[in-house]
């Protein structure tokens, strides 16, 4: 079926159809009235099973991706935050950005795409969730014909390899000739997602120090009291294999950049020695709670959520050892939290600005290192 003829079909239909990706997972789903169940299931296997990759749509493709590329350079905040990823992530994948050269049209052909799609898009690697008005014994023979002919895995995905994260502490400086700076104040932390009383601490204190929007501590120092920003928000990144990052972000006037940098600095070193009150902290713990039952709301949620803990290796109970571990959470847990994993003097500072219009010197912050993100990543083989 050509690109057309595909689109046409879901459309007559009115099948719901999605495909994306984050992280270490992909997902594709389908939503269709059972009536025309069996039809769409041949159709939307064949193209998970053997996808043409259509060199017209691999163009147009290409094209709004090197658009997008293009004008990169032209959001502040995004730029920031790619850029912080590619300072402290290097040429691993996660810290890697695509570049024009990634995709030059020698490098994103069929065969090209055929070939990363046979190694993740086999049996061995899927996982199926279903959620509908048929009985097991409807449904098991439909998902049978569907893996009847799957293509088997040639070889098991690696996992990707443990990324060495960090730079020299220090003010990194992207010059641009704006009037507001973004800015990103973090650090690398080795606190791991897991079900250990730690990893709960830093998740509310997160959500106290910048993470619940206006009400936080971030925002109340940098908007309410000192007007320097409209808000701002923290960060504490947790996964499983390898370091995360701890820290806060902005954005404000030029004029105000390094008071700003300063206020984010003292607000999240007092986490180690201010705890939360008792009435901060039960404020987050009954957020966390109350939004809790959102996670089961419809069979849908409940079949996506175990997808999703499956995809991530983590135990299917899962939330409910999320769930037990915010409770438990402690004011005295939450400054111990920061108190341990916060590194005072070792900040890795990026700013997009422009610093002819600072007040006072960034050489107290640390040494300046001028970053130029024109100059990009090489294309990985």
């Amino acid at each position: 079926m050509s690109p057309d003829a595909i689109d046409e079909f879901f459309e007559a239909r009115a099948v719901q159809t999605t495909f994306g990706g984050s992280g270490e997972s992909i997902i594709s789903s389908i939503s269709v009235l059972v009536e025309h169940l069996d039809e769409t299931l041949e159709v939307w296997g064949a193209m998970l099973k053997t996808p043409a990759f259509d060199a017209e749509r691999i163009a147009i493709w290409r094209g709004q991706e090197v658009e997008s590329l293009r004008r990169r350079i032209d959001n502040p905040a995004g730029l920031a935050f790619s850029e912080y990823n590619r300072l402290m992530y290097g040429d691993h994948p996660i810290g890697w950005e695509m570049t024009e050269a990634d995709i030059a049209e020698e490098r994103v052909t069929p065969e090209v795409f055929n070939r990363l799609h046979a190694q993740v898009l086999c049996a061995d690697n899927l996982l199926f969730g279903v959620v509908g008005p048929l009985e097991w014994v409807e449904l098991e023979p439909r998902l049978e014909g569907l893996m009847a002919d799957w293509p088997a895995c040639e070889q098991p995905l690696e996992l990707p390899p443990i990324p060495d994260v960090g730079a020299p502490p220090g003010v990194y400086l992207i010059p641009r000739p704006l009037n507001q700076s973004t800015v990103v104040v973090a650090h690398p932390t080795d606190l791991r997602q897991s079900a250990e009383p730690e990893y709960f601490s830093a998740q509310l204190g997160n959500t106290i120090l910048g993470a619940s929007g206006l009400t936080s501590r971030m925002s109340q120092v940098l908007r309410t009291e000192r007007g320097y920003a409209y808000g701002a928000s923290s960060l504490w990144t947790t996964p499983r294999r390898y370091p995360g990052l701890v820290g806060a972000t902005t954005q404000t006037r030029s004029e105000t950049t390094i008071q700003a940098i300063r206020a984010m600095i003292e607000v999240m070193e007092g986490m180690a020695d201010r705890p939360p009150t008792e009435d901060e902290l039960q404020d987050r713990i009954d957020e966390a709670v109350n939004g809790w039952v959102f996670n089961f709301q419809t069979p849908a949620r409940i079949v996506s959520r175990r997808l999703g803990l499956r995809a991530a290796r983590l135990p299917d109970d899962w939330l409910t050892r999320f769930l037990d571990g915010i409770r438990a959470v402690t004011p005295e847990a939450v400054r111990a939290v920061y108190d341990r994993y916060l590194r005072p003097g070792e900040w890795v500072i990026l700013i997009v600005g422009n610093p002819d219009d600072f007040e006072g010197s960034l050489d107290g912050l640390g040494p300046i290192t001028i970053l130029d993100p024109d100059a990009g990543n090489e294309a990985p083989e």
